[in-house]
């Protein structure tokens, strides 16, 4: 069984968000006497989607590329390109693209072209489902990059819109086909490594230890036998330990310390709740 993640808001991001309203209002302030270039046509709005890859060459941007080693073990594996690109745009990178993105967005002039093309861009990695990640040419141009980086010769970005035209040129055909087949785009390592997963039988407990299970939320109050269920839940369906007679003190930890806090994002209200549940 695969294991799953619920995302909650923690109270971290909360704070990011705030942080990131401060900035957004102080610069407002500051910047209130430049007016920045209005678009007022569709040319215009096409002209600027175009220069839209370019923004993987930004300061703030300039030094993020995809997992070189990866790519490279990729490549020699002889893979298409939008093969390639798919399997390494992890989560771990969209999450840090994302979050750079903020910060170019709060660091532009409001309303300015940076600052529409960043807002642009994390909306179409936030919609990856409607808008297909192989259709955004920002990807194109991180992948691009990346691959001049590991073939020794770092890309400038004069050399750019003739390396993205040349790109999408040469895969159309293959892109157009993956897009009707994703089976296509299947990443074969995720599924080495999940198979073996769903052949593993879930922990399941005892009729004896259910019944004396039952018996302690009875003696809860409902709000805290609410919490014990939800935390059990998440602990047995989710996380999906090995069977009870497998379990061990660096299994648990692995769930509570490393596990609970990468998927579920707990408040320190969470982390408590869940550590009394564990520890019943």
């Amino acid at each position: 069984m695969a294991k799953k993640g619920k995302t909650k808001k923690s109270g971290m991001e909360k704070r990011r968000q705030d942080k990131r309203h401060r900035k957004m209002v102080k610069r407002k302030k500051l910047m209130s006497h430049r007016s920045p270039a209005q678009i007022t046509s569709p040319h215009q709005l096409e002209k600027l989607l175009k220069t839209l890859p370019n923004l993987a060459f930004d300061p703030m941007l300039q030094d993020l590329y995809l997992d070189e080693k990866m790519m490279q073990e990729l490549i020699d594996q002889g893979l298409e390109e939008p093969q390639i690109l798919s399997r390494l745009l992890t989560p771990e990178f969209l999450e840090e693209l994302g979050r750079r993105l903020e910060d170019v967005e709060d660091s532009a002039v409001p309303q300015s072209p940076k600052a529409l093309l960043a807002k642009a861009s994390r909306h179409q990695l936030e919609h990856s489902e409607e808008i297909p990640h192989l259709s955004n040419p920002l990807l194109f141009a991180f992948f691009l990059k990346t691959r001049a980086m590991v073939e020794g010769n770092p890309m400038k970005l004069a050399d750019l819109a003739s390396a993205i035209r040349d790109f999408e040129e040469r895969n159309a055909d293959w892109i157009a086909e993956a897009s009707e087949n994703p089976e296509l785009l299947k990443n074969e390592v995720e599924e080495e490594i999940e198979t073996p997963k769903e052949d593993l039988e879930p922990a399941v407990f005892s009729d004896e230890i259910m019944q004396d299970l039952e018996k302690d939320l009875e003696g809860l109050s409902q709000q805290r036998a609410d919490r014990m269920h939800e935390d059990l839940e998440l602990f047995l369906e989710d996380f999906a330990p090995p069977p009870v007679d497998q379990w061990s003190s660096s299994m648990v930890d692995e769930f509570f310390l490393e596990w609970f806090v990468e998927h579920a994002n707990p408040t320190d209200e969470d982390r408590l709740s869940m550590r009394e549940t564990m520890l019943h």
